[in-house]
């Protein structure tokens, strides 16, 4: 009986590494600055793509750094708005 369980744990373990091991998902992230090099604060952040179904966005922190979690693997549309600034793409 203790074999049995033992091999049933094993099985499950292998089989979560297995799914586990084919979760990919990536991030991006980086920094806004202007000319000056002074960064950009609350400048939003939107991506677009037929990966995400949709789109997903965030905006940046008082120091201009950004981070979209959690996106799967394609290609992508970056789309950076700031009020009273041009939009870029």
């Amino acid at each position: 009986m203790q074999k049995l369980f033992n091999q049933s744990l094993l099985l499950i373990f292998l089989i979560f590494n297995i799914s586990y091991a084919q979760e990919s998902s990536g991030s991006l992230e980086g920094k806004i600055l202007d000319r000056e090099t002074n960064p950009i604060i609350n400048a939003n952040i939107i991506l677009s793509s037929n990966s995400l179904q949709g789109t997903r966005g965030t905006s940046t922190n008082a120091l201009g750094y950004f981070c979209v979690y959690k996106i799967p693997p394609g290609n992508y549309t970056v789309k950076i708005t700031y009020v009273g600034k041009q939009t870029l793409i």
